[in-house]
């Protein structure tokens, strides 16, 4: 499901890593098989091989490993990052793989289906967006989530708005890139001033906007404690309402 490239010179110079590996993991990712994550090893000249420019890097590209002086402090910080997003796609892959409900919930469930659920995020959440559209979805409330950016020549904050405009309740998942995020706050802001209930979800602890913090927040911060059942019966309350 993930694959990470130590990328350095010798990784750069090898025909087998280069001609073979690399081409079957770019074929795979392309499919959406697997994810492709990068960490600069040493400095080389990884811009030229334009193919790994559209991955993410678990580390700065400026700071190589080999250069940064806390070489241990930043192997925890890479090893977190992929922790939590192996975690992440597992949770996705139990949600998804879970037994599907009998069809008289189905009946019945589908009933709430009045209007759709907006999720806000930043690209750094995107695999909890997905696990949590799965997780709605499973329970017949239908989302919006922006998966794959809109079309070039789309005026994005129109098809925003509109998307917002026929939710009935918005979900702001926030991180302290999300707050950072222009995005995300347009979003959330937009919701706010068109009259949209906000549900904001703290995934990772950072102080919230002062207008959010009125709201009452769910604390998704512990993985082993998210409280799923409250988040879907506030929203399922909107949606009847």
């Amino acid at each position: 499901k993930i694959a990470i490239l130590l990328v350095s010179a010798n990784f750069l110079a090898s025909d087998f890593i280069m001609e073979k590996e690399f081409q079957e993991l770019l074929k795979k990712a392309k499919s959406n098989e697997i994810v492709i994550l990068q960490i600069l090893l040493s400095p080389s000249r990884w811009t030229i091989v334009h193919e790994l420019a559209q991955f993410q890097f678990l580390n700065d590209v400026r700071h190589p490993l080999s250069l940064v002086y806390n070489r241990e402090e930043e192997y925890y910080r890479i090893s977190k990052k992929i922790a939590d997003l192996v975690l992440a796609n597992q949770e996705k892959e139990e949600s998804a793989n879970e037994i599907t409900i009998s069809k008289s919930e189905e009946k019945t469930k589908s009933i709430l289906k009045k209007g759709q659920v907006f999720l806000s995020y930043c690209q750094d959440d995107s695999d909890f967006a997905e696990l949590l559209k799965l997780r709605l979805e499973k329970e017949g409330i239908q989302t919006w989530i922006d998966n794959d950016g809109l079309e070039p020549g789309v005026d994005w904050r129109q098809d925003i708005d509109d998307s917002i405009r026929k939710s009935v309740t918005l979900v702001a998942i926030m991180s302290p890139e999300a707050k950072e995020s222009e995005y995300v706050t347009y979003e959330w802001a937009f919701a706010w001033g068109v009259g949209i209930h906000i549900i904001p979800i703290m995934l990772k602890q950072t102080p919230l906007h002062p207008r959010l913090a009125t709201l009452q927040y769910l604390d998704f911060t512990n993985r082993i404690a998210r409280p799923w059942d409250k988040l879907i019966k506030n929203i399922n309350n909107h949606l009847r309402s």
